[in-house]
């Protein structure tokens, strides 16, 4: 892969260049404890570090099974990625944390985004908030995590991760957390589409000017929603196009949301993306654990 285009981009980030990588799964399927604990020492083996559950309702509660995988490897970290803010009463929220920090020995690392999707909230008999009430909601959570109340004894508060898309989102990521997700995402109507390279570089100097002298000691993460080892880059951006219908297969193949192409070619394009936005972090869901593997092993 040529770096020609991002060294000609003027949000490149050259000082993060030498940073390590870190890489995480999501995991979002409903399974037996069997499986789960499988799934959990398979991704430690591929050289996974972070084994991270998301808080949807139609998926695993996230502090059990966040649990789970700490007991299932004792080599990871492991975290929620992310919480909806809206579901958590903040007494609740910081029990929580405390006990997990505690029961993982200060493995946990704790996401925490505003959530998004109405029918959850509908479902679970909670009125749906405002996208400002949405923002307020993540903002106490993040009040909470900092808390006291949020510190287990001995144990020092796990590291924040806050994830967005939005402006103010983003504002209070840069603000307050250790770990800043990068959503690849935006907003459509009745949906969510792919953003491109561009935008990406629009949401990162957002977060630059945000969080100011803070950025350099920040972690950026990107969580990458499709992940294809193919020799045949282009045919393969195809794949992508449900969730990027308006872009070119070239914009297809720079889009963050993707990692297409040989084992080299996908661990170059890692090299670039950290590069450009600063990225060390980044994060899979499970069904690409396997297909993600050999680039891990020649990143890190």
């Amino acid at each position: 892969m040529s770096s020609a285009g991002i060294a000609g981009n003027s949000s490149a980030i050259p000082e993060f260049s030498s940073r390590p990588f870190r890489f995480g799964v999501s995991l979002h399927k409903r399974c037996t404890r069997e499986e789960f604990v499988a799934k959990c020492q398979r991704a430690a083996e591929l050289g996974f570090d972070v084994l991270a559950v998301p808080d949807h309702l139609w998926m695993p509660s996230p502090f059990p099974a966040t649990l789970l995988a700490a007991e299932a490897s004792d080599k990871v970290k492991v975290g929620t990625f992310v919480l909806n803010s809206g579901f958590w009463n903040g007494s609740i929220l910081a029990r929580e944390i405390a006990t997990a920090q505690l029961m993982t020995g200060g493995r946990f690392e704790l996401g925490l985004g505003a959530g998004y999707v109405e029918a959850e909230y509908q479902q679970a008999g909670i009125p749906f908030p405002s996208r400002s009430g949405r923002v307020e909601n993540l903002r106490r959570a993040i009040e909470v995590a900092r808390s006291d109340e949020s510190t287990p004894g001995a144990l020092p508060k796990p590291p924040l991760l806050v994830a967005g898309r939005r402006d103010r989102t983003l504002r209070l990521a840069a603000r307050y957390a250790d770990i800043v997700g990068l959503s690849v995402l935006a907003d459509e109507p009745g949906t969510l589409r792919a953003i491109t390279a561009e935008e990406l570089d629009d949401r990162v100097a957002k977060v630059r000017a945000g969080a100011g002298s803070r950025f350099a000691s920040l972690e950026l993460n990107l969580m990458i929603h499709h992940v294809h080892p193919t020799e045949n880059r282009a045919a393969a951006a195809e794949d992508l196009k449900a969730i990027a219908p308006a872009m070119s297969g070239e914009q297809r193949l720079e889009a963050p949301a993707g990692l297409i192409g040989t084992t080299a070619q996908m661990a170059e394009i890692l090299r670039e993306r950290r590069q450009r936005w600063g990225v060390t972090y980044i994060s899979v869901h499970e069904q690409y654990m396997e297909a993600l593997a050999p680039v891990i092993a020649e990143v890190k």
